[in-house]
């Protein structure tokens, strides 16, 4: 769309030999991990204002919007938008800067923040607020379950060494931002165990126990970067703090 700035997406390009890189137009499971995260995240960073009441107000002017989205592929996408907020024929709508006509449809429930005149500067900024923030992450893979410990293989107990971040899937729907801490693979069963899930409270009570390892690999999750092993009994402890208590100690080893 003209005027638009992708301020986060979920594809990653991957250098390749000799040159050039690659990537999936579908994305990748651990960047949408930090794209769902990050839009959960946002109004806990700068509020959670009353969109509607934001594009009423700013009807007929100039702005900057910036709202969540998908490319075709299913791509998470966090996107900054310049143009002029008009009414259009099925609600609000905005023209892209510099175009006379071919205005787009904008649905609020899609949008996180609307700024005034057009700074796509602002909205980086704001966007940087936000994944600052989150935990740096790299690809889950199946190798890197298979490295931990099997079980029952050391005399004083496993620490918890790999930490695992995304969007964990409940029968009443997803929880952003969640994270297992694990010490175990048992890989015969594809038991992952002596873990710690961290949930915030909205979305369930943290715990532990233990997960399938195709679940985090098939979902939306990454490796924390830098993570330094803990006990498990440290780790555990964890489940009786705050969330964000929680969350920092967990990001605060690396």
């Amino acid at each position: 769309m003209s005027g638009e700035t992708t301020l986060l997406t979920s594809i990653v390009k991957e250098d390749l030999d000799g040159g050039g890189y690659s990537f999936s137009l579908s994305g990748e499971a651990y960047a949408a991990a930090l794209v769902h995260a990050a839009v959960d995240e946002w109004p806990r960073a700068h509020g959670d204002g009353d969109v509607q009441a934001m594009l009423d107000e700013k009807m007929g002017e100039k702005v900057t919007i910036v709202r969540t989205g998908t490319n075709m592929m299913g791509c998470g996408l966090l996107v900054a938008q310049e143009g002029k907020l008009f009414e259009g024929s099925q609600g609000y709508a905005i023209l892209p800067k510099g175009a006379r006509k071919k205005g787009y449809r904008v649905n609020p429930d899609e949008v996180l923040a609307v700024i005034d005149g057009y700074r796509t500067d602002i909205a980086l900024a704001m966007c940087e607020t936000v994944t600052n923030r989150l935990p740096k992450l790299d690809k889950l893979t199946q190798e890197r379950l298979e490295s931990l410990p099997a079980p029952g293989s050391s005399e004083v107990g496993t620490p918890v060494s790999l930490a695992v971040f995304g969007t964990w899937r409940m029968p009443d729907g997803d929880c952003p931002g969640a994270i297992w801490l694990c010490g175990e693979y048992d890989k015969e069963h594809d038991i992952v165990d002596g873990c710690v899930i961290l949930l915030r409270p909205e979305h369930g009570e943290s715990e532990h126990g233990s997960v399938y390892g195709r679940q985090l690999l098939s979902g939306q999750f990454g490796e924390i970067v830098g993570f330094q092993p803990m006990p498990f009994g440290d780790a555990v402890k964890l489940c009786n703090l705050d969330f964000e208590e929680a969350r920092d100690r967990v990001l605060n080893s690396r």
